[in-house]
């Protein structure tokens, strides 16, 4: 490498809060999908219901996703504890 040639910019380093915010970005992820899934699966549901069917296994599956997704997201979006460091 030559002396006049330039160098390639230094790549940023991987912090905690770049850290944090994919985090975020990923719990927006799934919270996203499990809302179009409830979404879907409310309406489908509700068709099935207006032809005279019985919605329970649409209601099943929605209390399944309800009862997965929820403490996963909840538990995403708290902020993580402050080690105490001596």
């Amino acid at each position: 490498m030559c002396a006049a040639e330039p160098r390639e910019p230094a790549r940023p380093r991987r912090t905690a809060q770049s850290a944090g915010s994919r985090q975020h970005l990923h719990t927006a992820a799934v919270f996203a999908v499990w809302f179009l899934f409830t979404l879907a699966d409310a309406l489908l549901a509700a068709a099935y219901a207006t032809e005279g069917h019985d919605p329970t296994i649409c209601l099943g599956l929605l209390g399944a996703s309800w009862i997965l997704v929820t403490p996963y997201v909840f538990r995403s979006m708290r902020r993580p504890r402050r080690k105490d460091t001596p």
